[in-house]
């Protein structure tokens, strides 16, 4: 078999997303406006696409309500299929910082 996605089949669909990520900071920044900083988000994909496992690996924002609310977008996503499960070991997502 082949194995796991490719990190650009996985750049794809996290490109595609990246509106509902953004409006998971959107909504809290208006609360707390100096809000800024990156959350770094992990998780695992099984062979059929769907995402099995997401956590924070790390964050720079520590803003709970943030963090948790990427992390239930990234459990939604669906990706191509491949051979063998995918784990993403870090991919990160900065908000506030360079425009």
């Amino acid at each position: 078999g082949k194995g796991g996605l490719s990190s650009e089949q996985i750049r794809r669909v996290v490109i595609s997303h990246l509106g509902a990520v953004r409006a998971c900071y959107e909504s809290e920044a208006q609360r707390n406006p100096g809000l800024k900083g990156g959350v770094t988000i992990e998780w695992t994909i099984d062979p059929a696409g769907a995402v099995t496992r997401a956590a924070v690996a790390s964050t720079t924002l520590s803003n709970p309500r943030v963090e948790g609310c990427v992390v239930r977008q990234v459990q939604k996503w669906k990706f191509p299929s491949s051979d063998s499960p995918t784990t993403v070991a870090g991919f990160p997502f900065k908000f506030g910082v360079g425009g």
